[in-house]
């Protein structure tokens, strides 16, 4: 028995007969769901956008499978569905995240025609990856610029706390706020 992708789970009567004999049963024809859902990456540092990949347990039928889509945590921003289009088995979606202070996982869940499946996604909050200067040789009383330099980008609030081992000869401002949302920030260090 061939069947064809249907919307809705439908039953059917299957009826054999034999001189004057019948038979019958019911057959389930199943509306295709979700069956995985992956990230990839599932892992990335706040800010950065990732892909999620929806895999249904059969092909979409006309007019596709609409897939709702979730997550259980503002720091991962999914659209509220995504569909699979006629004659697919899978469709990708975006996932956008924003900084975060902590690291943090937030689960994906997609879910059509009754069927569910979840994915988590680590978050990773911003750390302090390098400072340089530009130039990074002075005389006493130039200046210089110093770019302070995260791996991800910055949440509400970040300040950096900047030391120098000999004040009195270069001074350096601190704490240096990044924006939110920037990975970076420079400020002018001035030397005597």
């Amino acid at each position: 028995i061939t069947t064809v992708p249907v919307t809705a789970n439908v039953t059917v009567l299957i009826t054999a007969s034999y001189q004057t004999s019948n038979a019958s049963a019911n057959l389930d024809v199943l509306a295709a769901g979700v069956n995985s859902l992956t990230i990839n990456p599932s892992t990335v540092p706040g800010g950065v956008s990732t892909t999620g990949l929806v895999t249904l347990t059969g092909t979409a039928p006309a007019g596709g499978v609409t897939v709702a889509l979730s997550s259980n945590n503002v720091a991962a921003v999914v659209n509220a569905s995504v569909t699979v289009l006629q004659g697919n088995s899978s469709a990708t979606f975006p996932i956008t995240t924003l900084a975060v202070p902590l690291s943090t996982t937030a689960t994906i869940t997609a879910t059509a025609n009754s069927l569910s499946d979840t994915a988590d996604l680590q978050i990773i909050a911003a750390n302090l990856l390098s400072i340089s200067f530009n130039p990074p040789r002075v005389r006493g009383g130039q200046t210089t610029a110093m770019t302070i330099t995260l791996d991800a980008a910055a949440p509400p609030g970040v300040s950096v706390v900047i030391t120098s081992s000999n004040p009195s000869i270069a001074t350096i401002p601190s704490p240096v706020t990044i924006t939110a949302g920037q990975t970076q920030r420079t400020v002018i260090v001035t030397t005597r």
